[in-house]
Order: structure tokens, then C-alpha cells, then sequence
């Protein structure tokens, strides 16, 4: 095979690597706008059954929902993270393609979106994925503190 015929196949697979995981990413995207949905709804729920049954042992349930909701939601931000990454190689293998004469890259180089997601899960990076982002964590303090709100209220009025 020429030089020409494998920087071509190589630029083709690059794209093609790109774009599945800029549609991998969008899915993350989405699946963590559901899970914030999902995470008011319930927690709104609760609450409206708690209020409704006088019962703030049911508001406490809102304790134990709104972490697990925040915990999915970080763990899809850090797999995301690790996507656009990855997104972020590939583009810059394609830039330097465009720059020079092609892509031959080296022996060891392996194609595919599940490259984003080799390496070791760190709960410690989980946790530093948030930290520029208060949105997240205000979300879920608000819904916890709401939760506090209705089970002390339900709590004294009982």
C-alpha cells in the first residue's frame, strides 16, 4: 500500500472516530439533562407525598434520592469529559493532517470510540469533574434543601 493510500484510510478512520464520538458525547449530554429531570421531578414528588401524608419520614427518603441522582449525573460528566478528550486528539491529528502532507501515525495507535474510556475509574477525579461547575452542585444542595425545609417543617408541625 502507498504512503498516500494509508494517510487517506488513516484520515477517514480519524473522522469517522470523530464524529461517533461527537455523537457519543451528545448522548451523554442528553442522558445528563434527563437525569437532572428526573432528579427534580422525583424530589418534587416526594415531597408533594410527603406534605400530603403529614409524614416527614417520607421527605427523608429525598436524602437518600438526590445524592444517587447527583452521583449519576457526575458519572456521566466524567465520561464525558474522558470523550471530548479523546475528541479533542483525534481533532488535533486531523489538524496536523491538514497542515502537512497527511497522518502516518505510529505502530502502536488504535482506532475507536472505546479508547475514550480505557484507563483506570479514580473516585477522585469523578469528584474534581464538578469542580468548576457550581450549577451541578447548587442543583442538588437546592434539592436537598428543600427536602431539609419540608421534613423539619412537617417534623414540628406534627
Amino acid at each position: 500500500m502507498s504512503n498516500e493510500t494509508a494517510q487517506a484510510r488513516q484520515i477517514r478512520l480519524l473522522e469517522l472516530e470523530f464524529e461517533y464520538l461527537q455523537k457519543a458525547n451528545d448522548k451523554y449530554d442528553n442522558s445528563r439533562f434527563t437525569i437532572k429531570n428526573w432528579a427534580v421531578t422525583v424530589t418534587a414528588g416526594i415531597l408533594a407525598l410527603s406534605v400530603n401524608a403529614k409524614n416527614f419520614g417520607v421527605a427523608l427518603v429525598g436524602f437518600v434520592i438526590v445524592p444517587l441522582f447527583a452521583y449519576l449525573e457526575v458519572l456521566y460528566m466524567y465520561i464525558g469529559d474522558n470523550v471530548v478528550k479523546r475528541c479533542n486528539e483525534i481533532e488535533h491529528l486531523l489538524q496536523y493532517a491538514m497542515r502537512t502532507d497527511g497522518v502516518l501515525l505510529e505502530e502502536g495507535y488504535k482506532f475507536g470510540i472505546s479508547q475514550a474510556f480505557i484507563g483506570k475509574f479514580e473516585a477522585k477525579r469523578v469528584l474534581l469533574t464538578i469542580r468548576h461547575r457550581p450549577h451541578i452542585y447548587v442543583l442538588y444542595m437546592g434539592l436537598l434543601a428543600a427536602t431539609a425545609i419540608v421534613a423539619l417543617v412537617l417534623k414540628f408541625l406534627a
